[in-house]
């Protein structure tokens, strides 16, 4: 079954807003709404369901018992009303025969458009939709559906910005960490701009990673990517020429299990096997660690916590080196077990934990 992707946090509360403002609303409100209606995709798409939603319970709430603007503050944005045969079925039944309005059969038969072609409805209407923001905050992981059927799962404390046109399918990953599985359609490319790098899918799953050292971690999982030089929103003529640069694009082609690592300006650092097994475990909430330093580990760890783990970097800390794996959301499990290395002091404290080389001379 289709479904379509989550709504952003207050979206509902402004269809219902719009809503109610549209039925006294003046020739300037009216055209307000279309601004607000072209500014997103998905601001079309949830006002359609609204629509379709409240033509629903008007068949099934005959008596006006439920409260409609509190329901719909009180669902969650993860939640999709569905219609289905049964509540047809219900409606019909009922003792006001369910009918159907110009208005709101022309919504739904849009609806129903928009969610089986997609992007095409757009490009349909000759619309040019903005840049749609996707956020995550700590420890929060989301996955979204795209119109064009591609997935992006976005790890804590990830930012992407996602723009559509009829040439091109263009993402930024602004911040973070994000999972790619894409689509292929040679005809519309799909790109990930990360700082000095762009990313074109050839058919694939990768994931990027926007380290806190400044470093970017590219992770092949199936398929294969093509990886480009150029600034974050330059376009990539055919030729290869990077546009309003003039310097012909150096391309690397990574395959399933394989990765690469990136300096902030797009050089090379390393290329690496992936450990396919291990690739995006923050999934499964699991973090690898292979030869990191307590430093690494504890970076990743606040990521996912709000209290933080601070690690002195003395001689003796800096040469330990782990090979394990942890669960992001439970840091204790990681302190019990540095707790019996007796070269090491652990200091909990409410807000924090301390991790220091003992000092023998205390001893």
């Amino acid at each position: 079954m289709s479904m379509r992707p989550p709504f952003r946090p207050g979206l509902l509360e402004e269809v219902q807003e719009w809503g109610e403002a549209l039925k006294s609303a003046d020739a300037a409100g009216r055209a307000q709404f279309v601004a607000w209606i072209r500014r997103s995709p998905e601001h079309l798409q949830a006002y359609l369901q609204h629509l379709a939603f409240e033509q629903e319970m008007e068949g099934l709430d005959l008596q006006k018992d439920v409260d409609l603007a509190a329901l719909l503050r009180s669902s969650s944005s993860n939640v999709v009303p569905l219609v289905t045969g049964r509540f047809l079925r219900f409606t019909a039944s009922s003792r006001k025969p369910f009918t159907l309005t110009r208005r709101y059969a022309a919504a739904l038969l849009i609806l129903v458009a928009l969610m089986s072609i997609g992007f095409s409805f757009w490009k349909f209407l000759g619309i040019e939709p903005q840049s749609s923001d996707y956020v995550t905050g700590v420890g929060e992981q989301r996955r979204m559906a795209l119109p064009d059927g591609s997935i992006i799962e976005l790890n804590t404390q990830t930012h992407v910005r996602v723009t559509y046109s009829e040439r091109t399918r263009d993402v930024e990953l602004v911040s973070g960490e994000a999972l790619f599985s894409v689509r292929h359609d040679q005809k519309w490319p799909f790109r990930v701009r990360v700082r000095s790098s762009v990313v074109e899918d050839v058919g694939t799953q990768f994931s990027i990673y926007l380290r806190p050292d400044n470093s970017t971690m590219i992770s092949v999982l199936d398929g294969r990517v093509q990886l480009g030089r150029g600034p974050a929103g330059s376009q990539p003529s055919a030729d290869g020429e990077t546009a309003g640069t003039g310097q012909v694009q150096q391309t690397i082609q990574l395959n399933a299990g394989q990765a690469i690592r990136l300096n902030r300006a797009g050089d090379v650092i390393a290329r690496t096997t992936l450990n396919l097994a291990e690739a995006a475990s923050w999934r499964q909430h699991r973090m690898w660690f292979e030869n990191a330093t307590l430093q690494e580990i504890a970076t990743e760890f606040n990521r996912y916590n709000t209290r933080h783990i601070l690690v002195i970097n003395d001689h003796t800390v800096a040469n330990k080196r782990y090979t394990a794996t942890w669960d992001p959301y439970d840091p204790d499990s990681f302190v019990s077990y540095l707790q019996n290395d007796p070269a090491l002091t652990i200091d909990e404290a409410e807000g924090a934990i301390t991790i220091r080389g003992t000092d023998v001379s205390r001893k």
